[in-house]
Order: structure tokens, then sequence, then C-alpha cells
């Protein structure tokens, strides 16, 4: 009976499910480091112009490993608290938010400026150029409309110099259209470009911020007197151990 008990007995979520305890114990970790980096990035782009390089380091890395180690302080004593009294202490419930969402906040606008330092910006039309070509052709055409109003005729311009001054007319017209064309088409491809890689840094920083999220939940889920999965499990394997205690007794 002694040896059919101890086959049977309850043990803690810990040592019961021991590979899935470890696994979100690790990656919280993992995903701890990644919010620190992103963090760390954040806090350096803004520290290095007033602290130096060195000092944007430092303070850039410390700051948000303080903040996780900290929050990974105070989250299990916040859990402990009201499964031991059946009691959330208000104080630990606002530090732990305030921790948690400061620590999803500069995940998210260091994972939005990681991209601007790691990627290259957008390669965008060069409006300046596209005016400045615009301009030069102008420039000639009037150019030679000026030389032809110089043929006169008794004070008047010839008719057949007018005719060729209406024609480069003509072409100083036709080629603003298409300058009109093409500043708007360089303008649409601008915005498209630009707002693909704001897009790309906004979605870069919401995948940061997930990770920040994760690392609370996972390490949340890696405390056995926080695991709601692992009570209702061991309260079926309780109702299955007497069931067979009973069945043993009656036989």
């Amino acid at each position: 009976q002694s040896r059919l008990s101890e086959k049977y007995r309850v043990k803690p979520f810990a040592i019961s499910y021991y590979p899935l305890n470890r696994l979100s114990y690790f990656v919280s970790i993992l995903f701890n480091v990644f919010s620190i980096c992103t963090a760390t990035v954040l806090l350096f782009t803004v520290l290095q112009p007033i602290t130096g390089f060195y000092g944007a380091i430092l303070i850039g890395s410390l700051i948000p490993f303080v903040l996780e180690l900290v929050k990974r302080q105070m989250l299990p004593r916040l859990i402990r608290v009201y499964f031991q009294f059946k009691k959330v202490s208000l104080v630990l419930l606002g530090v732990s938010a305030i921790l948690v969402g400061l620590s999803i906040a500069l995940s998210y606008e260091g994972g939005k400026t990681l991209p601007s330092i790691t990627n290259t910006p957008p390669v965008l039309v060069d409006i300046d150029s596209i005016h400045s070509r615009h301009n030069n052709f102008v420039s000639k055409m009037q150019g030679r409309q000026d030389d032809l109003k110089k043929i006169t005729y008794r004070g008047k311009t010839t008719r057949t110099a007018q005719r060729s001054i209406n024609g480069i007319q003509s072409q100083i017209n036709s080629q603003t259209a298409i300058h009109t064309d093409a500043l708007k088409d360089a303008r649409t491809t601008n915005i498209k470009r630009e707002s693909k890689h704001i897009r790309s840094n906004n979605n870069f920083a919401f995948y940061f911020s997930v990770i920040a999220l994760l690392s609370v939940y996972l390490f949340v889920l890696h405390s056995w007197n926080t695991m709601i999965i692992g009570r209702l499990l061991n309260c079926q394997v309780q109702r299955q151990t007497k069931n067979r205690q009973t069945m043993y007794r009656q036989s």
C-alpha cells in the first residue's frame, strides 16, 4: 500500500512537469535578454549626446538590466501573496504594472529605433534632379527663343523666326507637362517607400514589445505557485489517485 501511495503521490508542478518548467524559465530569460538589448539601443541613442559613447553604453545597459531583474523579483511576490493569503497587494500590483509597462514601452521604442541603425534608409527618387533637368531644358529653349527674337525686319520679328519661337514654346509646354507628371510620380513613389519603411520599423517594434510581454508571461508560467494549468492537472491527478485508492480498498 505504501508503494502504491508513493506511486500515485501528487508531486509539485516543478517536479511533475520539469521539462516544461525549465523550458518556460530559460525562454523567459532569452526574451528578457531581447528586451534588454532593444531598451539599451533606445537609451544609447538618447544618452549618447549627453554622456558620450561609453557612458551611454554603461547607463543604457544597466537601467534595462536592473528593470528586468526587479520585475522578475516583484512578480512572484505579487502572485505568492495572492495564492497564500487570497488577497492582492495593491503596492506590489502597482509597482509590477509600472515595471511591465515600462519594459514593454522600452522594448517597443527600442525595436523601432534598431532598424534605423542597422538598416539603410529607403532609396528615394531625387526630386531636385528632376527640377534641375527641367530648368536646364527650359533655360536652353528660352535662350534659343531670345536668339530668334533678334531676327527682325523693320523692327518686327520675322514670320519664320516667330514660327520657330512658337514651335520651341510648344516643346517647352510639352516638357513642362511631362515634368509635372514626373514630379507627381516621384512624390507618390517616395511616399510609398517611406510608408513601407515606417511600417517595417513599427512591425519590428511590435515584435519586440510582444517579446517583452511574453517574457513576463513565461516567467509567471515558470513559477509553480502561479501555474494555473499545473494546478488543474494536479487536481485531475488527485481525483485519479483517489479513485484508484478507492478501487484498491474495495478490492
